[in-house]
């Protein structure tokens, strides 16, 4: 039975130059663990699909806080409208949303350094490739 403390974030952030939406769970305690929805997913989709359900007895427990971040994806990877660069340009703007402005956020609400990252499909890609880009910020440590 999921008990866990929800949380609903909206921000305004000047990477981006436009709000973001990210659902937390948990209290701020134990390691931060970021999970990215997949492709052409939103901050809501890992919580319908079940996936933070899962983990609720650790978030309960106080042994990891779930942030659920916004993608993006339809504006940088996906949108064929704008020249490739354009879409790099994009994707590396909400690269410092995820490292400046959440990693912030659960690492002042953990207290810890380090954060876990995990997603699947492109989320899966966003997580390997913040983890191999930011090695110091991306690692786990409590």
């Amino acid at each position: 039975m999921e008990n866990m403390n929800e949380r609903y974030i909206k921000w305004y952030t000047p990477w981006l130059s436009r709000e973001v939406e990210m659902l937390v769970f948990g209290n701020g305690g134990g390691l931060p663990l970021i999970i990215f929805p997949t492709s052409f997913g939103r901050y809501y989709q890992n919580k319908d699909f079940g996936v933070t359900g899962s983990v609720s007895d650790y978030v309960d427990e106080g042994k990891i806080t779930v942030y659920c971040p916004d993608a993006i994806d339809l504006e940088s990877f996906y949108n064929k409208s704008i020249h490739p660069a354009d879409r790099m340009r994009t994707h590396n703007a909400y690269e410092n949303v995820i490292v400046r402005d959440v990693f912030d956020l659960a690492r002042r609400e953990c207290g810890c350094h380090g954060v876990a990252v995990c997603g699947g499909s492109l989320g899966a890609y966003h997580a390997a490739n913040i983890a191999f880009r930011h090695p110091d910020a991306a690692r786990p440590s409590h």
